[in-house]
This record gives C-alpha cells, sequence and structure tokens, in this order.
C-alpha cells in the first residue's frame, strides 16, 4: 500500500512562438502555488483555466526571475482564483515588474 502523494505538479507551456516559457502549478489538497506565469495574454488565460479547472486555491504566485515571459501574465493568471491578485500585489510584484529592493 503506497501513500497518497502531498502534492502534485502540472506544467503549463506557451504554445506562441517567440514567447515559449513554462509556468508549474503545484497542488496539495486544498490549495495551490503557481511558480512562473507566461508572457501573453492569451497564454496566461489559458492557463488560469487550468488553474480554475483545478479547484484548488490560489495562494502563492512564485516569480523566478525578472524576465518578462515569467511575469507578464500575472495579471490574467491571477483573476483565477478570488483575491489571488491581491496577494500577488502584496508579495511585492505587478503585471509589469517585480519590485526590486
Amino acid at each position: 500500500m503506497s501513500a497518497e502523494p502531498k502534492f502534485s505538479v502540472t506544467p503549463f507551456t506557451s504554445r506562441e512562438a517567440g514567447a515559449w516559457s513554462n509556468s508549474y502549478l503545484v497542488t496539495g489538497r486544498n490549495e495551490a502555488l503557481l511558480f512562473d506565469v507566461v508572457q501573453l495574454r492569451i497564454e496566461a488565460g489559458k492557463l488560469a483555466d487550468m488553474i480554475a479547472q483545478s479547484g484548488k486555491t490560489l495562494r502563492t504566485v512564485l516569480i523566478s526571475h525578472a524576465h518578462p515571459d515569467h511575469f507578464l501574465g500575472s495579471d490574467a493568471a491571477g483573476k483565477a482564483r478570488r483575491g489571488s491578485a491581491k496577494k500577488a500585489r502584496d508579495a511585492g510584484w505587478t503585471s509589469r515588474s517585480p519590485r526590486r529592493g
């Protein structure tokens, strides 16, 4: 008998040429963490749909570094779950640039 995994990781890869990037949705029993957000709004909308379909509450968005292909779609993806955009702003980043310092 094996134990149920504590979390799972679902990758999302942007399909638009010239803007290829990856995001990862890490989910636990009830909540989720998003690692990086794709660049283009249309792709970020698809990512938001994936988050909504997971049924999990998005609690945290981590941006690995300050390249646009890792955060520009954050406003669209943040709308996937209520309060996510505010939590992202409170954490120090916006759809334009991460907070420095």
